[in-house]
């Protein structure tokens, strides 16, 4: 429950400190968020750093990139948000130009934020409220204005549900073009021999890549790219036979049965606000990679 808003600029972005009530505590707690909205060259790569007393959530416009931690790196594809706890040292490295909208939040374990570096399937409703706060060097909003957004916009990554992180210690140059090509256009069927010549390597050389870094078949990791694509429009509100359509399969009723495999329920018993989810105990039900 927001009882205070006070309203503050930082570093050329928006920020927000939220008076809230934990509704398991009875202590009021005072929480920073900040708002980044940043380019990156091709091959541009940020120092290794931390937030002592804040967690980032990063959101891809476009472009792709790795997150590198101490022990393993993560890919962040456009459309996808990753989510960092506080205290974890990190690196991102852009595999092609790319745009992306941070925030910084303060007493984020205390709001129910996942405690491990974490990928959220992000929602219609939070790239709304991206939209808006990017576009506000455009058309600055009041201060009221920004702040509501914000404390919405908090709450909401909150309550993203997790998806399957796609874990990738280092992209081999000829592996990388191949996955920014499906990561720019997932409906593209193309046998894994095609792929290979647009790469500049063998078929098998190619198939011992996927397994190398991701720890699966290439049809098995292009499959978990449909799904993802396929719960980012299910959950902008698409219909379940167009979004099946689109994404190359023959009928609704076989987009439903890979849909049911890879989640455990059909696109109808889907519970896209994350809520059923966590109630259960589980993450996002698509399998993390590797």
């Amino acid at each position: 429950m927001l009882s205070s808003l006070r309203q503050g600029h930082s570093n050329g972005g928006q920020s927000l400190e939220i008076l809230c009530t934990n509704p398991h505590k009875t202590l009021m707690i005072l929480s920073l968020v900040e708002h980044f909205y940043r380019i990156y060259d091709a091959a541009a790569l940020t120092p290794s750093h931390s937030h002592e007393a804040a967690g980032e959530f990063c959101y891809a416009w476009q472009g792709c990139g790795l997150l590198h931690f101490q022990h393993q790196s993560h890919l962040l594809p456009p459309s996808h948000g990753f989510w960092i706890p506080p205290g974890y040292p990190h690196s991102f490295s852009a595999l092609k130009a790319s745009a992306m909208s941070i925030l910084h939040l303060e007493n984020s374990l205390d709001a129910g934020f996942p405690c491990h570096p974490t990928a959220l399937a992000v929602d219609s409703l939070c790239v709304g409220l991206l939209t808006a706060l990017r576009e506000l060097a455009d058309e600055p909003l009041s201060k009221a204005e920004t702040a509501r957004l914000l404390a919405v916009l908090r709450d909401r990554v909150a309550r993203l549900p997790r998806c399957g992180e796609m874990i990738a210690d280092k992209l081999d140059r000829r592996l990388s073009r191949v996955v920014l090509a499906v990561f720019e256009n997932p409906t593209l069927n193309q046998t894994l021999g095609g792929w290979a010549r647009t790469a500049g390597a063998t078929e098998r050389t190619l198939a011992r890549l996927f397994r190398r870094t991701f720890g699966m078949t290439f049809l098995e990791w292009r499959q978990r790219v449909l799904m993802d694509e396929a719960l980012r429009r299910l959950q902008a509100g698409e219909p379940v036979t167009v979004v099946a359509l689109d994404l190359g399969y023959s009928t609704p009723s076989a987009f439903s049965h890979a849909f049911h495999k890879a989640t455990g329920v059909p696109p109808s018993q889907f519970d896209f606000s994350g809520s059923a989810n966590r109630s259960r105990g589980h993450d996002h039900p698509l399998r993390t990679m590797r």
